[in-house]
């Protein structure tokens, strides 16, 4: 059975449609294409008919994502539409944060929950299902990097400048924020592909040391280390831009 995403025609979000070769997965909640109309993201979800975004609603709202996630193992499809819908946004922020242009992050984002549906079986009941989406999503992200063989970017770092704050000297408080915040994202370009993967975990979408630690297989020792380094060499490359000072205090 194959699955194909493809960008939708009503703005609804991620929706699920039988054709005869398997599931097609239909978006517009995230950005479409230039080429993207009704009449080739028709042409693009193929055969069948669709399947309507309204019947999430039959899925009780007070379901876990856990309870969802176990009823797509079992191939429900309505369930497996409904955790698509609830986390499309998240996935494709984490994308577009570490990735250079959003058409890479829309196709790591379609990437990713393609990866998702072919793993549904191998969901370990009740297991929580945000570290392992994350853990999905990270690998997913990784190797497209490597694919396209070009350095991510990080936008809008409004959310981790506050975390970063007590790292920071006081010198960059009366900047700009756009202006401070392009240079965090220059700073967070040069970290190694791990630390800057660690950093949005923690800061952005505020996973604990232990949820990382799932993510990426590793100690809570390691997380915890390969944070410290991340936020000394964060504090290094902001002094390139005097920004703050080149000392690290320990």
């Amino acid at each position: 059975m194959g699955v194909e995403l493809s960008r939708g025609m009503n703005g609804t979000g991620f929706g699920l449609a039988p054709d005869g070769f398997g599931v097609s997965l239909i978006t517009g909640a995230l950005p479409r294409g230039k080429d993207s109309t009704i009449e080739n993201d028709t042409k693009r979800v193929g055969v069948g008919r669709r399947f309507s975004m309204r019947k999430v609603d039959l899925v009780d709202a007070t379901e876990t994502d856990e309870q969802l996630m176990n009823r797509a193992a079992k191939d429900d499809l309505v369930a497996f539409e409904a955790l698509v819908a609830r986390h499309q946004k998240r996935v494709y922020r984490m994308a577009s944060r570490m990735l250079a242009s959003d058409e890479d992050a829309w196709d790591v984002s379609q990437e990713i929950f393609i990866k998702i549906y072919h793993a549904r079986r191998s969901y370990v009941e009740n297991a929580k299902f945000t570290t392992w989406l994350y853990r999905i999503a990270h690998n997913a992200v990784i190797d497209k990097i490597r694919q396209i063989k070009r350095h991510a970017k990080v936008v809008s770092m409004e959310d981790m400048l506050t975390e970063v704050q007590g790292h920071l000297s006081s010198a960059h408080k009366a900047l700009e924020l756009d202006e401070v915040t392009g240079k965090m994202s220059e700073a967070l370009a040069r970290l190694s592909e791990r630390q800057r993967s660690m950093v949005l975990l923690k800061y952005y979408e505020g996973c604990s040391i232990n949820e990382i630690a799932e993510v990426f297989d590793c100690a809570t020792g390691t997380v915890k280390a390969t944070l410290f380094q991340a936020i000394r060499n964060l504090r290094k490359n902001l002094a390139r831009s005097g920004l703050v000072t080149a000392e690290v205090n320990s």
